[in-house]
């Protein structure tokens, strides 16, 4: 079978190293087909070592904002790659620089990809592209549940109106899909708030290049942790 090299080596389990591998398929998702405001990119990929054949699975992810230089000084964005089955770690992590991962089994596999990949990047004091990921999750979330627009506010909090009109002003970014969520009664106002300071902090993650600080992203994690058992698990719990 004729393959398409994966441009980088990545771990072999049974190779046990970072080996050449061959692309079997490719599954592509981008910002565009979303209409998202930030631009950003997935490769899912199986593959197969091109050395022992086994099969795994990568995933590449770029974004807006993940950018390196060549000599000419000419930018491009570079992918971060994420193989499963994992590479064992050979070093120890201090437990006060981990967040254990909950399982959200009820969720959207798109959904839980994005979360286990946010408290990776968490856990790897990657927290720029946490603090991202966080934003896209919102996103995500609200794509998922069909919410495409909603009402915004102005700067007391109100509801802004349609100039000589008792209508809304309505929007299709994600500061009003946010908002849709209160109007479809998924989450109470109180907690849209909060989503907005993720989504603000993802904003200026990614368009400012402002490292969050640790307890900041960790504290949006936990958030967002609860408002994900609230929307797709509390379904399965029953009280006899």
């Amino acid at each position: 079978m004729a393959l398409c090299k994966l441009g980088r080596k990545v771990y072999c389990r049974k190779c046990k190293g970072q080996t050449n591998h061959g692309i079997i398929s490719t599954h592509e998702e981008t910002s565009e087909y979303t209409g998202s405001d930030f631009d950003w990119k997935y490769f899912y990929h199986t593959v197969n070592c091109l050395g022992c054949d086994t099969i795994a699975f990568v995933i590449e992810y770029g974004n807006e904002t993940m950018l390196e230089f060549d000599m000419e000084s000419e930018s491009s964005i570079f992918f971060d790659h994420t193989v499963y089955p994992e590479e064992p770690r050979t070093e120890k992590i201090s437990n006060n620089k981990t967040h254990v991962k909950k399982d959200f089994t009820e969720s959207p596999e798109a959904i839980q990809i994005m979360y286990s990949q946010i408290v990776s990047a968490f856990n790897m004091e990657s927290y720029l592209l946490a603090a991202v990921g966080l934003r896209m999750l919102v996103e995500g979330i609200c794509k998922d549940l069909g919410i495409k627009e909603g009402y915004i506010q102005d700067d007391n909090g109100d509801k802004k109106m349609l100039k000589n009109s008792t209508d809304e002003v309505k929007s299709k970014s994600l500061e009003g899909k946010i908002n849709g969520l209160v109007e479809k009664n998924v989450v109470i106002q109180k907690q849209a708030n909060i989503l907005h300071q993720i989504r603000e902090l993802g904003n200026s993650s990614a368009h400012e290049l402002q490292i969050p600080e640790k307890r900041t992203v960790v504290l949006a994690i936990d958030i967002l942790e609860k408002i994900l058992e609230q929307i797709y698990e509390l379904h399965k719990y029953e009280i006899k």
